[in-house]
């Protein structure tokens, strides 16, 4: 685990990341732009490992890019492509 989200854990006692927030902005959420882009998807709530490399396969995006070279329309394709139990 990064110190990033480390850090983050330490802020959200629960130790999940709202990923309505980094997605959006992932630069300003704690330099969570320097974290990969699927270890800050399987801390999200009902999602884990299984379900982010599902929705990292379904949006066509590498799981080792880090968060903030992400494009804005492969954020959007993340966002769209995550369950509803995720959002």
């Amino acid at each position: 685990m990064s110190a990033e989200l480390r850090r983050l854990s330490d802020v959200n006692r629960d130790d999940h990341i709202d990923l309505d927030d980094a997605l959006a902005s992932p630069g300003s959420f704690l330099g969570l732009s320097r974290c990969r882009v699927y270890d800050v998807l399987r801390r999200a709530p009902h999602l884990g490992d299984k379900g982010a490399k599902r929705v990292l396969l379904q949006s066509k995006v590498w799981p080792l890019t880090r968060l903030g070279e992400l494009q804005p329309v492969e954020l959007e394709e993340i966002k769209r492509n995550l369950p509803g139990r995720a959002k």
